[in-house]
């Protein structure tokens, strides 16, 4: 059971992680620069977009850290170190999946959403 909460964790977190980056690529996109067709459609309903990627990325990372602490849960660390390591996952959860993921996207711009 611990290796299967373990990879729904990994999964929501690269789902979590794949949100934050086409978001970021999205919001980074210069609207007067030419760009692709598929990328004019997007900056186009870009608010609407925005709005469906955020929705993602925090359900995933919802289900990541639920994931995660079920997977301490059902491990055999004593319950003395179980809050801390859930806090440490969650932090580690968070910093890939957003801050990561999200500058990444930032820097890719158009290329990124092509």
């Amino acid at each position: 059971m611990t290796l299967v909460f373990a990879v729904c964790a990994i999964i929501a977190t690269g789902a979590a992680a794949y949100c934050a980056f086409v978001d970021g690529a999205l919001l980074a996109v210069d609207e007067e620069l030419p760009q692709p067709a598929g990328v004019q459609m997007l900056v186009a309903r870009r608010e609407r977009t925005h709005r469906a990627l955020a929705f993602g990325r925090i359900v995933s990372q919802l289900i990541a850290g639920a994931c995660a602490a079920g997977t301490l849960r059902a491990s055999d660390v004593p319950a003395v170190q179980l809050g801390p390591l859930v806090v440490v996952f969650g932090i580690l959860i968070v910093v890939f999946a957003e801050s990561a993921a999200r500058a990444a996207g930032d820097l890719a711009a158009a290329t990124g959403i092509a």
